[in-house]
């Protein structure tokens, strides 16, 4: 950590699995309940509210558990990326089969800072979840008490100009899913994290949180759709207000500008998404993508050319068995039961 804990989260470097915040010396580590042992936050982290740790290691039962998800999970995705979601980097999937809804959790603490191979971990767990015609919504929420502060630098500074330009494909994977997705957002969101939120179609934010692109700290800009997408979203004002000066903006600045869609109180978030949850498993699979597709498609689309899209894909619904069901369930004023063709 170059000798002190980083004094702001979104620009907290991590150098290693096991971060330490440098300042401790070997007689201020004292051992935890698993063995590894950590330090007494210092000044620097007692200000951020963090403690940093040293050789942190996970029980051998959670590792075997770890172990097992896994491989479940990569005997459940008929990818060709095996090896690449058998060990999965700073985050989790789940499934709950019951809900059909599959969760990816950032888990990189203290902060669910976002690493390159993260990144592309995400896009073929993406794939996977798109492909999986039993689960019917996807959440994205972080570990803790943040959804993550954004991408790690050392990582990012390892990289070619090339593999740089191409980042945005990755971030994008929410988007081009065809399934709805929801961020659940408390804490930090800053830089890739945020642009990884507003790649998806809906945000319920804590009223706590923080959100913005701290990249004019350190002589960048965002490079993963973030500038681009919140100009389609907030306006160019707002827009430059948010990039330009690395504002942040609060949950409840982010529900008044259109960004999210709710500010909840924090300890309602996961109610809220819940609900979301269940409100949108009520429609039409087959409506709901088609409707994504269609909104993706016309946001980049003059007006005009925007209503023949609708047109098209209204007339191609117009034949469905779930148009003819929604009809038919009105009519007999029932819940519908929809197939998803």
């Amino acid at each position: 950590m170059n000798g002190k804990c980083a004094p702001d989260p979104e620009l907290h470097l991590v150098q290693s699995e096991a971060a330490t915040c440098g300042t401790a010396s070997p007689g201020d580590l004292a051992p935890d309940d698993s063995g590894a042992r950590v330090c007494a936050p210092c000044s620097s982290c007692q200000r951020e509210g963090l403690q940093s740790s040293i050789g942190v290691r996970p029980t051998t039962a959670k590792r075997e558990r770890q172990t097992e998800v896994r491989k479940a999970l990569a005997q459940r995705f008929s990818t060709t990326l095996p090896e690449l979601l058998e060990s999965l980097d700073g985050f989790r999937v789940e499934i709950d089969a019951e809900k059909q809804r599959a969760d990816i959790v950032l888990e990189n603490p203290p902060l669910n800072v976002i690493t390159m191979k993260q990144r592309d971990q995400l896009y073929a767990v993406f794939n996977e979840l798109d492909r999986d015609p039993a689960l019917r919504v996807i959440v994205v929420r972080g570990a803790g008490e943040n959804f993550s502060s954004g991408g790690d630098i050392p990582g990012f500074m390892a990289q070619t100009p090339e593999r740089l330009s191409e980042l945005a494909r990755n971030v994008a994977a929410p988007e081009r899913c065809h399934k709805p997705v929801i961020a659940a957002i408390r804490g930090y969101c800053f830089g890739v994290a945020f642009e990884l939120a507003l790649a998806c179609d809906f945000r319920i934010v804590t009223q706590s949180a923080l959100l913005g692109f701290p990249e004019q700290r350190i002589g960048m800009i965002p490079g993963s759709g973030g500038s681009a997408r919140l100009l389609h979203m907030i306006g160019i004002g707002r827009a430059k207000d948010v990039v330009m000066r690395s504002r942040r903006i609060s949950g409840e600045e982010a529900f008044a500008w259109g960004i999210a869609v709710s500010a909840v109180p924090d300890d309602q978030l996961d109610a809220a998404v819940a609900s979301l949850v269940e409100e949108l498993k009520f429609f039409s699979p087959l409506a709901q993508r088609t409707a994504k597709s269609v909104i993706n498609e016309a946001q980049d689309a003059t007006l005009h050319s925007g209503i023949e899209l609708e047109g098209q894909a209204y007339g191609r619904l117009r034949g469905t068995h779930d148009f003819a069901e929604g009809v038919e369930s009105f009519k007999q004023r029932r819940k519908p039961k929809f197939e998803g063709r």
